[in-house]
């Protein structure tokens, strides 16, 4: 991660890898959706970005003891643009003893545009019980 961070400052405009818009969702409509859609950028991410988002990321598991009031974490467990073990990670850092990763089995990136969508927006705008509820940390479909 170091080598990635100082190749970001040194050389920010190089290119690396390009992100899949197939990996968006399970849907073929919203992947042409997202392919079609002038505002998504479809290059290769840059070293300067990359290390942008690693230089957030610490600060905010850095912060994550800090929030104190419930969480909801959802993350698909098929996603491959964004790790779900960050997901749970992050989770595992937050302070509030009220928190709920809930890992979504078979979903891509984008759950609200996921095959079952209604059952994960109805989760994340309940102020209740989840799939899964327990003492402690809780997780919904599945566990990580």
């Amino acid at each position: 991660m170091a080598i990635a961070n100082a190749l970001g400052r040194i050389a920010p405009n190089l290119p690396t890898i390009e992100l899949d818009g197939d990996a968006i969702s399970r849907v073929p409509a919203v992947r042409a959706d997202y392919d079609a859609d002038p505002l998504n950028y479809r290059g290769k991410v840059t070293t300067g970005t990359a290390r942008e988002l690693s230089v957030a990321m610490k600060a905010a598991m850095e912060q994550a003891g800090r929030i104190t009031v419930p969480v909801l974490i959802m993350h698909g467990s098929d996603d491959t643009l964004a790790d779900p073990a960050g997901s749970v990670r992050f989770s595992s850092a937050v302070g509030s003893s009220d928190r709920t990763v809930s890992i979504w089995p078979g979903c891509y990136h984008e759950l609200h545009n996921e095959p079952g969508r209604q059952t994960t927006c109805s989760l994340r705008s309940s102020t209740g019980s989840t799939p899964a509820a327990s003492s402690g940390p809780k997780h919904g479909p599945t566990s990580r």
